[in-house]
């Protein structure tokens, strides 16, 4: 922020100062006589010019100061207002230094006019002292106007954040931190509102296809940002297609793949005319079923299965921390095991391209294919322990894995 104008008040001081002082010379000399009765008049006449002239052009030297000092702050407003802020933050921003650009012209426009008037001898003395109100009042304005854009670029350092960087406390970079944070409101279902009820700045932030939704739009465009280590990921740019987009081209569907020991296996096929790189869909069971394990097919090979519960069942998303595209075009991308009568759906299925454009795929519901134990066969392989739990890795002691063939071995490490 620029220093505040101290100097105007002495230099005005100044001036005056010097005015008095020769309005007292003045003074003296006509009382003791130093200006001779043939010359009285004229001599007054040029000290009184010589005093307005001075007069004037301290006025004309105050207002060029603050002037100055409002000109650069304007300057350094219309700068900070091309940071990332809330559409409407950045509106009023806008709409406020436009009025203050304005008031600064209106200002100087009126001491124009009278500068005019006084070069070319057309301005009497009570012109002369109008016109000093004139220049006294662009001031008090000018300073007004300086104080507001300083106060512009002081709400732009308060409310601008930068794509991705969710971090509650932000640092100017985006990693995989803030990755798993965009990543888990997504799967836990929290909107855009709650977020930003909550803390404005990250909603902002997490919301990169200013959308004013959170999906898993969002989650690629800020791997895009992490993946390509910007220098400055504040000029990262804002996704131009922040609507879902939704194509006949794109369909989800649920085949039953089989029935074995009270455990029902369902196949979730993915037709996709576009590459997509990550989605996120909902699992809905019914009462008394229960969500056994999902997997991933060899379409996801080098992504993860993320799975929230939720009281109706789940939220998965699919993604690669390398945005890597799903492989092929169709067929099972996700298996699905439930125990417990009733029916598996799958609703709001949104998948996003390398560009983190989203699409909505269309539900072809519960597919007629009796058997797609073909394309459910190339499954990657899973880990679990002796109590059926998934893990991550080999573990100490014994581990069932389950094959990508659909075969399981038990192996003790």
């Amino acid at each position: 922020m620029l220093d505040q104008p101290d100097m105007l008040g002495s230099d005005i001081q100044t001036v005056s100062n010097l005015i008095a002082s020769l309005q007292l010379q003045l003074d003296a000399m006509v009382k003791d006589g130093s200006l001779k009765a043939d010359t009285k008049f004229e001599n007054a006449s040029v000290v009184e010019t010589a005093i307005n002239d001075l007069n004037y052009r301290g006025h004309i030297a105050a207002v060029d100061y603050v002037n100055g000092l409002a000109g650069t702050a304007i300057d350094a407003a219309t700068e900070n207002l091309k940071a990332n802020l809330p559409t409407d933050v950045k509106a009023d921003l806008s709409a406020k230094l436009s009025a203050a650009i304005q008031s600064r012209l209106d200002a100087m426009q009126a001491v124009t006019d009278g500068m005019t008037a006084y070069e070319s001898s057309q301005m009497t003395a009570a012109d002369l002292e109008t016109f000093f109100a004139v220049t006294e009042d662009a001031i008090s304005k000018l300073t007004q106007v300086w104080t507001n854009a300083n106060a512009i670029s002081e709400s732009v350092y308060e409310n601008e954040f930068t794509p991705g960087d969710v971090n509650l406390e932000p640092d100017g970079e985006v990693d995989a931190t803030d990755v798993q944070m965009v990543m888990n409101w997504v799967g836990e279902g929290k909107t855009y509102d709650e977020l930003l009820s909550e803390n404005p700045r990250q909603a902002y932030a997490a919301d990169v296809n200013n959308s004013k939704s959170i999906n898993i739009a969002d989650v690629v465009a800020i791997l895009n940002i992490a993946i390509e280590d910007l220098n400055n990921p504040k000029a990262a740019p804002r996704y131009l297609a922040p609507d879902i987009k939704m194509s006949a081209d794109n369909n989800i569907a649920l085949a039953l793949n089989g029935n074995e020991n009270g455990v029902r296996e369902y196949a979730i096929l993915v037709n996709n005319a576009t590459t997509f790189v990550a989605g996120q869909l909902d699992l809905k069971v019914s009462a008394g079923m229960e969500i056994v394990d999902i997997e991933l097919t060899g379409r996801a090979a080098d992504h993860e299965v993320y799975r929230y519960d939720n009281s109706t069942g789940a939220r998965v998303i699919v993604a690669s921390m390398s945005n890597a595209a799903l492989e092929g075009n169709s067929g099972a991308l996700l298996i699905v095991r439930t125990r417990g009568a009733g029916n598996l759906e799958v609703e709001g299925a949104i998948f996003a391209d390398r560009h983190a454009t989203g699409f909505g795929l269309g539900n072809e519901g519960l597919s007629g294919i009796d058997s797609i134990t073909e394309s459910c066969q190339n499954v990657k392989e899973r880990i679990y322990n002796v109590a059926g739990q998934a893990m991550n890795r080999i573990q100490r002691g014994i581990n069932i894995i389950r094959k990508s063939d659909g075969t399981t071995t038990k192996e003790m490490h």
